[in-house]
């Protein structure tokens, strides 16, 4: 069901920006209820995003794509990565990077 809001949302052209557990209501037999925290959440043409600091106005770093946290552009793509990382953490019960600095996070 997280998939498919996912998907959902970039049908609508709609970049959420902030896609963490956190942000993933679950109830009680494990179905997704619902997304929340759509502070951050763009709608439309994803070009006009401003580019500076994008890193600080655009979701939790460890959940962002590396063309994002090298602040070259903002897509839906951030989205299915930030989920991604999400599947990535229920299965192996840790981040990617976990461990690493800001810095040797982009770097990698």
């Amino acid at each position: 069901e997280a998939a498919a809001a996912v998907t959902s949302l970039t049908r609508l052209q709609i970049v959420h920006r902030d896609l963490k557990p956190s942000n993933v209501l679950v109830n009680e037999a494990g179905q997704v209820v619902k997304l929340i925290d759509f502070g951050l959440a763009h709608a439309g043409d994803h070009s006009k995003i401003d580019k500076k600091n994008i890193v600080a106005a655009t979701g939790t770093p460890v959940y962002l794509p590396p063309e994002v946290l090298r602040e070259e552009r903002v897509t839906h793509k951030l989205d299915v990565y930030s989920f991604a990382i999400i599947l990535w953490e229920m299965l192996s019960r840790e981040l990617p990077y976990n461990g690493l600095t800001f810095q040797e996070m982009v770097r990698r």
